[in-house]
């Protein structure tokens, strides 16, 4: 008896322990279930333990049985958006758990209260993991959108950086747009043809500029490029006039005979049909010579009268000013206006200036071809190093064979462009001679050829007389050639009078064309004015 009733107490035990066992089987899948990283299979998505070999599947089934498997469009993991709590009756996502062939299945079922336990368990495991897994979803979505929009970002900076010279041609293309000839003519159309009534005219502020050419062209060319540069900063509409004021501009002769040489842009409004048609008078902003003291106008976009006139400002003396952005506040008083000034003197004074000049005219290629033909050395390869000389007579200098300032300059510019190595030896290199006397001319080129060992470039020159004892036979259109072949063919150096608008004209020219073309500005040597 006693050796029976110590068999049933051992059968109860090991039955006991089975159970546990059981048990513990079954709390060990669902800790799998919760904890373990996810693998990818074909059709189902499996949980895997990488520490044990239990394992969990979940697979999603259609609710149309019939219903083709969707194909995996990626590795990620996606989950329907039901309750978890739904039962599999009713839910189209049956979430089923399995064991691998190898677990031994238990030898009874577990009791109902642990398996009401370990299906709330799962349920609560699936809402989690569900929940798990959309929050990474849309991590790494808005991770992903993230990426992109910096990758756009930068790619975009490294595609193209906007350069000083680009702000300043934006302004320009902005300006004449808003205040070209057809814009005033399409606001004259729209208020009837009559001027006088129309609102949007009638509060437009203008800047008279004046003109001619081509005898003294860097004097009369400037005071159009202030005006232009003046009614950029300002936001007045340019109009154009022709100075034929014998004590301002004497041998201005007409413009039919200015336009041989040199066109104004037909963008331009003139300041005589526009006069007439709104009824205004100018008033001059600068009454007097370059001595008036433009900085003492006070706020140039605060300065009254409807239609002002620019004066006889000769040479730079709009960028002398604005160019220095510490002048901007004390000189405008429209932070807008301001913002267009530092834009307009991003890429430097002389590149503005250069820049105005490009936008009002343009050399009449129909006379001028002989002047970049005709000369000895138009075969002259793109590649070398080119410089413009500039030799400019002044007072009563009348021979100009006194050009030691300028060989002076030649001599420290040709040292700065050459490359070390060749300085020896010489490189390939142009130098375009600019004067209004033959004299000069005969002197600097074979200084130029057997000196430096350079080419000496000369323009087939249109030979005219003088205005007076300073200026040549070569001045007027003889310098216009000059200029139309330098601005056409040099890029690296120039070689400038200190004080001649001329030269400086030659400089601003040289400059916006190397600039433009994503060049460096030109070496610049000024040399002073020999008098004798």
């Amino acid at each position: 008896m006693v050796e029976q009733a110590q068999k049933k107490k051992g059968c109860l035990y090991l039955a006991l322990l089975y159970f546990v066992v059981s048990v513990f089987v079954d709390f060990k899948q669902i800790y799998t279930y919760l904890g373990s990283p996810t693998v990818e299979v074909a059709g189902e998505t499996t949980i895997a333990n990488t520490t044990t070999s239990t394992y969990v599947t979940i697979t999603k089934e259609s609710s149309h049985r019939n219903e083709k498997p969707r194909p995996q469009e990626n590795k990620d993991v996606v989950f329907d958006n039901e309750s978890p709590s739904s039962s599999p009756s009713t839910s189209p996502t049956e979430t089923r758990m399995s064991s691998p062939p190898s677990s031994p299945p238990p030898s009874s079922p577990p009791t109902s209260s642990t398996t009401n336990a370990t299906a709330t368990v799962v349920n609560e495991t699936t809402s989690k993991i569900n929940t798990v897994v959309s929050a990474n979803t849309a991590t790494n979505a808005n991770t992903s959108a993230a990426t992109l929009i910096l990758r756009k970002e930068s790619s975009n900076k490294k595609k193209h950086r906007t350069r000083p010279h680009e702000l300043a041609q934006e302004r320009v293309k902005t300006y004449i747009a808003w205040h070209s000839s057809s814009k005033l003519h399409g606001e004259l159309k729209r208020c009837g043809n009559n001027a006088t009534n129309c609102s949007v005219l009638q509060q437009r502020r203008f800047i008279v500029g004046e003109y001619s050419c081509p005898h003294q062209l860097g004097n009369r060319v400037h005071v159009l490029l202030n005006a232009l540069i003046f009614g950029i900063v300002t936001n007045r509409t340019l109009l154009w006039k022709y100075c034929d004021l014998e004590d301002i501009c004497p041998h201005h002769g007409d413009k039919s005979g200015c336009d041989k040489w040199l066109e104004l842009n037909s963008w331009v409004p003139g300041y005589e049909e526009w006069s007439y048609l709104l009824g205004k008078e100018q008033k001059k902003l600068v009454e007097s010579h370059i001595n008036a003291r433009l900085n003492k106008l006070g706020k140039f976009d605060t300065v009254g009268g409807t239609m002002l006139n620019v004066g006889k400002m000769e040479q730079q003396q709009v960028g002398d000013i604005l160019s220095r952005n510490r002048n901007l506040y004390k000189y405008l008083e429209n932070p807008k206006l301001q913002a267009i000034a530092q834009d307009l003197f991003a890429a430097g004074k002389f590149y503005t200036y250069g820049m105005a000049f490009n936008a009002l005219f343009t050399f009449s290629l129909a006379t001028l071809p002989q002047s970049l033909r005709d000369q000895n050395n138009s075969d002259i390869p793109q590649t070398l190093t080119t410089i413009a000389l500039h030799s400019r007579h002044q007072w009563n200098v009348l021979k100009g064979d006194k050009v030691e300032k300028e060989l002076k300059c030649l001599n420290q510019t040709f040292h700065k462009l050459a490359p070390k190595t060749k300085e020896e030896k010489g490189f390939p290199c142009a130098v375009h001679l600019m004067s209004d006397r033959n004299l000069t001319l005969n002197v600097l080129k074979p200084v130029v050829r057997n000196v430096f060992n350079c080419t000496a470039v000369v323009a087939a020159h249109h030979e005219g007389e003088g205005l007076n004892q300073e200026h040549g036979p070569f001045a007027g259109p003889g310098f216009l050639q000059d200029l139309a072949l330098a601005f056409f063919h040099v890029t690296d150096g120039v070689i400038i009078h200190k004080g001649s608008t001329a030269s400086m004209l030659l400089a601003e020219l040289v400059t916006y064309r190397a600039v433009t073309n994503n060049l460096p500005p030109p070496s610049t040597c000024y040399y002073n004015i020999i008098k004798s």
